[in-house]
């Protein structure tokens, strides 16, 4: 966390199984009247380095898909290499953000007895070069793949990302089961547990239409219309799912099993997939007129969104300044309080160890705890809707 972001901004989820209201909480930084007296007035070049410092877990990525949201709402056309620039900087900071879930806050919040070996994580080639200019992350994602092969998966990313397609749920867990890392160790002594949590859900499948902007105009026209609708957003009128698995399951897959277990490992197959393809990731921005601007990137937790509104845009950011912002992040779309998870709670009033795998499995970027039943709801703090319209 930033030190320029409250702990009260910050937020958490409460989950409650059984009750009525089972997911409570949310992010008030996301409010429109917190993060617009944030940042509003602000001159639009400051933005990206405001929106990078009050979203520290994924800075980086906010910072970038920030300054490209400006420069749409100037008008400005990306050039070929500013593309690529975009393109080395997402790569790096998802596959940096992947380990660092993987070593840090899932062993955290599903403690499952499994210690890393010292160093493992800062011997990663993008998290030892993290800082150093692009040239020296450059050559870090060109050795990604030999060192994930060497340290993590016990084959190429290649290898492991075909047996994955083929067949995600046989290929992990035979990788948890017989890969001697502390990260495989970590997912097999979770995986009857993650295999028997079934969650039926919605893919958010914006960018595999025919005609993604098509859908990335209508996602802003929603956003324009309400600001309430970054915290809690649905997709053609209801709740949907983006993550890794929302990339990477094969449909089949999704449609017959989809389970905790197919959420956490995809987290490994997507590892694999942008380390292999540095078209992994989809990006991009969208000029709306009038000083208006979208931008969005495929991110370790799943699609980001940027909306920014400037007055006196003249094509000088130096001049231009904010007007109004959104953030749409994957932890709205898959904390929505009527979505899939919300709506097990509900009804298969999970135990506390099941409610705690499942929320970790869809990877939130804020604390989740689990209350107990009978506990009293004026414990947890408002409901997202609720601080929607505050």
């Amino acid at each position: 966390m930033s030190a320029t972001t409250s702990p009260a901004w910050t937020g958490r989820f409460v989950l409650r199984p059984g009750h009525a209201q089972p997911l409570q909480g949310g992010r008030p930084v996301l409010a429109p009247q917190v993060l617009d007296r944030l940042v509003g007035g602000r001159h639009a070049s400051l933005l990206p380095g405001l929106l990078g410092g009050l979203f520290a877990v994924c800075g980086h990525v906010q910072r970038l898909t920030a300054q490209r949201a400006v420069a749409a709402a100037l008008g400005r056309d990306e050039t070929a290499a500013e593309h690529a620039r975009w393109s080395g900087g997402l790569r790096a900071a998802t596959l940096r953000d992947h380990l660092l879930r993987l070593a840090l806050e899932l062993p955290a919040r599903v403690p499952a007895g499994v210690a890393l070996p010292a160093g493992w994580l800062a011997g990663a080639p993008v998290v030892a070069a993290w800082g150093t200019g692009e040239p020296a992350l450059a050559a870090a994602l060109q050795r990604m793949p030999g060192w994930l092969q060497q340290q993590l998966l016990g084959r190429s990313p290649a290898d492991w990302l075909a047996g994955w397609q083929a067949d995600p749920q046989r290929a992990s867990l035979t990788w948890a089961a017989t890969q001697p890392h502390p990260v495989a160790r970590w997912h097999h002594a979770v995986a009857a547990r993650a295999c028997a949590l079934a969650l039926p859900g919605r893919l958010l499948d914006m960018l595999e239409a025919p005609a993604p902007q098509a859908g990335l105009r209508t996602l802003a026209a929603a956003i324009a219309a309400d600001p309430g609708y970054v915290q809690a957003p649905t997709w053609q009128g209801r709740p949907a799912e983006t993550g890794a698995w929302s990339r990477r399951v094969p449909a089949a897959a999704w449609r017959a099993t989809p389970t905790a277990w197919l959420r956490l490992t995809a987290r490994i197959a997507d590892l694999a997939a942008i380390a292999a393809d540095d078209a992994a990731l989809r990006h991009g921005a969208l000029a709306l007129g009038a000083g208006q601007g979208l931008a969005w990137a495929e991110m370790a937790r799943g699609l980001l969104v940027h909306w920014v509104q400037l007055d006196g845009a003249s094509g000088d950011a130096q001049t231009a300044r904010v007007a109004a912002c959104r953030v749409l992040a994957p932890t709205e779309w898959n904390f929505h309080p009527a979505g899939a998870l919300a709506q097990w709670l509900r009804a298969a009033a999970p135990g506390a160890a099941d409610a705690r795998l499942l929320a970790s499995a869809l990877d939130p970027c804020v604390d989740c705890t689990v209350t107990a039943a009978g506990d009293d709801a004026a414990a947890a703090p408002a409901t997202v809707a609720e601080q929607a319209h505050a």
